[in-house]
């Protein structure tokens, strides 16, 4: 079992303090009054499904294991803390705790797609596909139990079936994201990258704001030829990355040697009109913030090539693909071909940097 630490007892606490107490700050009655900033409430499911979405399953666990305690009748609160669970490495609790929301709702879609997901996390994508395929037969018309066959028969290599599963979950619910997503993902192993590519946007244009298609629309992008959108969706993945408040520099390294070669293909693009000049431009401002970014951060500033020399060569891979983005937009505003070429050679010199970074040891934390 995961230990679930004091927080939750406060929490528990604070949602019990009654509406009118008052805290030792509160002014007295005859004191003059000033104006106060607006104050947002957030309710305990809001700010737990915030922190799902958000990947902060430490805090997710303990506020759904709260909510779970006070609501222990309620499938989808069961099912959402089962997920926190599985995400937290659990994942003998949470079978258990998926298990418990499908009594309550055996129909419950959450709950299913993390029996699914345990499935294909434990290599056992035949059970997923048996799973899914059970709530189905169940649910019919249900958008999310069509997706969620969907993931399964992808985890099975099931491509052309996962497709016709996804199609028939965004026909079910065409403004779902998620299903949007898979069906997306589907079609790139099927090859169909620039219908992969429109499924992305869908998916982007539904949940505006979330961030989480990027790396997949860059790489359907890439896949249909548009470089300069392909850089782009991988400069918003880095930035997304970043976001999260801490660098995953496994993930960062990749995701910039991918931006970094489709930038080199939309200088070639630009010609051809394969890209386009506005996602060129975005993607370089882009880059150029998300390098700044990183240049601020402690393990960068501090990199020392004698007791780092990983990192020191990280951050000199991202000061370069800095100077590049740079010149890069010089080239686009001044029209002419030197910065363009200079763009060219620091982009080569941050690709290889990264790759010394890589042999010079694994990512430091």
């Amino acid at each position: 079992m995961i230990r679930i630490s004091l927080l939750s007892v406060f929490l528990t606490a604070a949602l019990a303090v009654p509406a009118g107490a008052q805290s030792a700050a509160t002014p007295p009655p005859d004191a003059p009054v000033t104006a106060a900033a607006p104050t947002i409430v957030v309710s305990p499911e809001e700010a737990a499904r915030a922190a799902s979405r958000a990947g902060r399953w430490a805090d997710a666990l303990i506020l759904w294991k709260t909510l779970s305690d006070a609501r222990p009748n309620d499938p989808n609160v069961t099912a959402e803390f089962g997920w926190a669970q599985m995400e937290a490495g659990d994942a003998d609790d949470a079978r258990r705790t998926f298990n418990r929301a499908l009594r309550l709702d055996p129909a419950n879609a959450r709950a299913v797609a993390g029996r699914v997901a345990l499935a294909i996390r434990a290599l056992n994508p035949a059970e997923a596909v048996r799973i899914a395929e059970g709530a189905v037969k169940t649910s019919p018309d249900s958008a999310a139990a069509w997706r969620t066959l969907g993931d399964a028969r992808r985890a099975a290599s099931l491509r052309s079936e996962a497709e016709d599963a996804y199609r028939r979950a965004v026909q079910l619910d065409p403004n779902d994201a998620a299903s949007h997503a898979g069906l997306a993902a589907a079609l790139l192993t099927r090859n169909k990258a620039s219908e992969a590519l429109r499924e992305y946007r869908a998916a982007a244009r539904l949940e505006q704001g979330a961030g989480t298609y990027d790396e997949g629309m860059a790489r359907a992008a890439m896949a249909a030829g548009q470089y300069g959108a392909a850089a782009l969706g991988y400069a918003r993945a880095m930035e997304r990355s970043l976001a999260s408040g801490h660098a995953d520099w496994q993930s960062l390294d990749a995701l910039a040697q991918s931006a970094m070669d489709a930038l080199g293909r939309a200088s070639t693009g630009l010609r051809d009109g394969s890209a386009s000049r506005e996602d060129v431009t975005e993607a370089n401002t882009t880059i150029l913030r998300v390098t700044d970014a990183i240049a601020a951060l402690p393990e960068i500033e501090n990199a020392d090539i004698t007791t780092n020399p990983a990192m020191a060569q990280r951050a000199l891979a991202y000061d370069l693909m800095g100077q590049a983005a740079a010149s890069d937009l010089a080239a686009l505003r001044k029209g002419t071909t030197s910065e363009a070429s200079d763009a060219f050679v620091f982009r080569e010199q941050a690709r290889r940097a990264l790759i010394s970074a890589r042999a010079a040891g694994a990512p430091s934390p």
